[in-house]
């Protein structure tokens, strides 16, 4: 169902209905993680039959002797990848709050979003409830009444604009905020910053 056939007559059916598509480098990203696991596992493998050749077949000592560099080289691969899963883990902290940020960079409000599956952005009017109320900020008159909405699905959130006025942005760690495409989702991370107009909220 396209969520801007809900908005006439219905302003606030729209945060009733998940949206369950998932990010377009969602399945992607998934694949590949699901084939650095093959990869590393017919790496482990190959590795460990050489190393049996090489001790418990072999009677060659300089073969013995290259078999060394071989287990400080493979001691050094399962290092890396243990501390690169444990960045990765530690990256993908699971989200439980949303938090408005000032322009001075300090806290003004949190939402608590632990055990929500959809959650709608914008302003309270009679006729229009939201969970994300931003009528108070500055510049709130930016802000659309349904501006963008955020779902869980997978154990991931996403968040998705829903045909704002003013549009919606998403600034990554380490990388330059961008406009998000209307009707298309977008998996959200720990230490995201969604911007409503000019409006700031820290994903945390």
């Amino acid at each position: 169902m396209n969520e801007n056939s809900l908005l006439p007559g219905s302003e606030n059916s729209l945060k009733k209905y998940p949206n369950h598509k998932k990010a377009d480098g969602y399945q992607v990203n998934n694949k590949n993680s699901v084939w650095m696991y093959i990869i590393d596992g017919l790496i482990t493998l190959i590795i460990a039959a050489t190393l049996c050749y090489v001790y418990l077949v072999n009677d060659n000592q300089i073969i013995k002797y290259m078999g060394y560099g071989v287990s400080v080289v493979f001691g050094a691969f399962v290092t890396v990848r243990i501390l690169t899963i444990i960045l990765a883990g530690e990256k993908d902290k699971a989200i439980s709050k949303l938090v408005l940020v000032g322009e001075n960079g300090k806290n003004i409000k949190t939402w608590n979003i632990e055990g929500k599956v959809s959650l709608l952005i914008g302003r309270n009017t009679k006729n229009n409830e939201v969970d994300i109320d931003l009528s108070n900020v500055e510049y709130s008159e930016l802000i659309s009444r349904q501006h963008a909405i955020l779902n869980y699905a997978d154990g991931r959130w996403y968040i998705e604009d829903v045909g704002s006025a003013h549009g919606t942005g998403l600034k990554r760690i380490n990388e330059e905020k961008f406009r998000l495409e209307v009707e298309r989702s977008y998996e959200l991370k720990h230490g995201d910053i969604i911007f409503i107009a000019n409006t700031k909220i820290m994903v945390k």
